[in-house]
């Protein structure tokens, strides 16, 4: 072989294998779904009909969808359970922030009075071939139409009297911080909570009050914005005399946005 050959050769090696090596470099990482897997004996099934029919409307704005729902079972090892619901999202995160919703959270204690349930997320594993499918790098606008989120009441170990908690969005890999209305009926109040990253109140209507512990409590009109620090124990709610209704922007971490604590008393509400 000539030494012109052997240098033509070298070069044409030289520009082939870094392009085939590059051709087989994923393009993109994808992320492993999660399941939310629940085994439950019902103890209630007349209980349990107002759950069902709102759970899942819970769960697709986190990109949730059943994997199972009930169906034929065939027990192979251990005890059978009665029940087995899984739902799969595109990721743990979003099961996380799914299960910590407002929305969820109101639901869930008509879950755990009517059945007794095992309940669990699992992250799963990506798809084979998933990481070399191309990326939209352009997203586009969503809109999430008016009343295609249900309302649901304020739970009653969270709050005293009535109250309507509207979800508006959920905390995502973008703004990790949720977003509810919030409507306290006259004389209602929430309980004592923290939040682990904070929170914001923007007053729509009505008059309210809040108050720090060991601080005064405050009033709060519309326009008002209240900040509440991370780690600062609080309550908020409507006056004795009118409702109200706020918007609360809460920050999250590791999947929860508050930290509930005891209720207000008659005694603490009225120390005004």
């Amino acid at each position: 072989m000539t030494l012109k050959r052997a240098l033509w050769i070298a070069a044409v090696a030289a520009l082939v294998v870094p392009w085939g090596a590059a051709q087989a470099q994923p393009t993109s990482t994808a992320a492993a779904p999660a399941y939310y897997l629940s085994e439950f004996e019902l103890t209630d099934a007349e209980g349990i009909k107002p759950y069902s029919a709102a759970v899942e409307s819970t769960f697709t704005p986190f990109g949730g969808r059943y994997a199972v729902r009930g169906g034929q079972r065939v027990s192979l090892e251990g005890a059978r359970a009665q029940r087995i619901v899984m739902i799969v999202f595109p990721s743990l995160a979003q099961a996380e922030a799914w299960y910590g919703s407002p929305a969820y959270r109101a639901l869930r204690p008509i879950r755990q009075g009517s059945a007794a349930s095992r309940v669990f997320i699992v992250e799963g594993v990506a798809a084979a071939g998933a990481a070399a499918q191309p990326v939209d790098s352009a997203p586009a606008q969503q809109i999430t139409r008016a009343g295609t989120q249900p309302s649901a009441a304020g739970p009653a170990d969270f709050f005293t009297g009535r109250v309507r908690v509207d979800p508006v969005w959920p905390a995502d890999g973008d703004i990790n911080a949720s977003g509810g209305l919030v409507t306290f009926e006259p004389g209602s109040r929430s309980a004592w909570h923290r939040h682990p990253k904070g929170q914001r109140l923007v007053v729509m209507s009505g008059v309210g009050l809040t108050q720090e512990w060991g601080k005064p409590i405050q009033e709060i009109r519309p326009g008002d914005v209240v900040w509440c620090p991370p780690g600062v124990k609080h309550w908020h709610g409507a006056s004795p005399a009118t409702a109200m209704t706020h918007l609360a922007v809460s920050g999250t971490a590791d999947g929860k946005n508050v930290e509930w604590m005891e209720r207000v008393s008659d005694e603490q509400y009225q120390a005004r």
